[in-house]
């Protein structure tokens, strides 16, 4: 018996031996094809996170090239008003300039003088003249009355 049971041990033992490698070749190979995938997930989210990046610094450029653009343009445009401002301004300045010199030397006298023998030599203009004056004075009057 001891035979029989030898050798059934002896069967056991290398058929355990058997399940052993196979379990050890199976691990391996599972163990190497997990190593594979991990490395080809790895280049894929590598590469995608490449590219999602060269996109990104695309767009970035594209966009700072838009706004530097735009700001050219709006630069240009700003430029262009503070001159027409500033021409404005000039004239302006020229304009009360010139009415202060009028005023500044004008003579009331002379200018009362001229009036008068204006309205000798010809009455007709006087009476022009304070027609339409007195014609301003009513309709500034009836609109006032009017609101």
């Amino acid at each position: 018996m001891k035979n029989g049971t030898g050798t059934v041990r002896q069967q056991v033992e290398e058929n355990f031996d058997n399940v052993k490698e196979t379990a050890k070749e199976t691990t391996e190979n599972l163990k190497e094809r997990v190593v594979q995938k991990v490395g080809e997930t790895k280049e894929k989210v590598t590469g995608n996170l490449s590219n999602a990046a060269d996109k990104f610094h695309e767009k970035t450029d594209s966009a700072q090239q838009f706004l530097d653009s735009r700001a050219d343009t709006i630069n240009e445009y700003a430029h262009q008003a503070i001159e027409k401002a500033n021409q404005f301004g000039h004239r302006a300045a020229d304009a009360l300039n010139n009415s202060s010199d009028y005023i500044n030397n004008f003579d009331y006298e002379k200018a009362k003088r001229q009036v008068v023998t204006t309205v000798k030599e010809k009455p007709q203009i006087g009476l022009a003249v304070a027609g339409i004056f007195g014609l301003l004075i009513g309709l500034i009057i009836g609109r006032r009355n009017s609101r």
